[in-house]
C-alpha cells in the first residue's frame, strides 16, 4: 500500500474491529485484505510506531491523537468517536 501520510483513527467504545476495518479501508480506498493489524502499543509506542514507518494508520485514542495532530506528525482520517456516539 503506498503511504498517504501518518493517520490515525479515532473511536468510539463501541466501534467493532470489523467496522473499524471496512471504514479504514474505504478511506484508503483499498480493500480490507490488503492490510493487517499490528499491535504497537499506545501513547508514545504508537507515536513511534508511526514515526519509524512500522504502521502507515492507526487506531487510537487521546491524548495520543492530539499531541500526533497538533505536532503536524498526523491527521485524522477517520472520525468514529461521533458515529459511535450518534448510533
Amino acid at each position: 500500500m503506498a503511504s498517504r501520510g501518518p493517520v490515525s483513527v479515532r473511536v468510539g467504545r463501541t466501534t467493532t474491529i470489523a467496522s473499524i476495518k471496512a471504514t479504514i479501508a474505504a478511506a484508503l480506498r483499498v480493500q480490507p485484505d490488503q492490510f493487517t493489524r499490528l499491535p504497537v502499543g499506545a501513547g508514545a509506542s504508537f507515536i513511534a510506531a508511526l514515526q519509524h514507518g512500522q504502521i502507515d494508520a492507526g487506531i487510537t485514542s487521546q491524548p495520543t491523537i492530539g499531541t500526533l495532530v497538533s505536532s503536524g506528525q498526523a491527521k485524522i482520517l477517520v472520525d468514529l468517536q461521533d458515529a459511535a456516539q450518534s448510533t
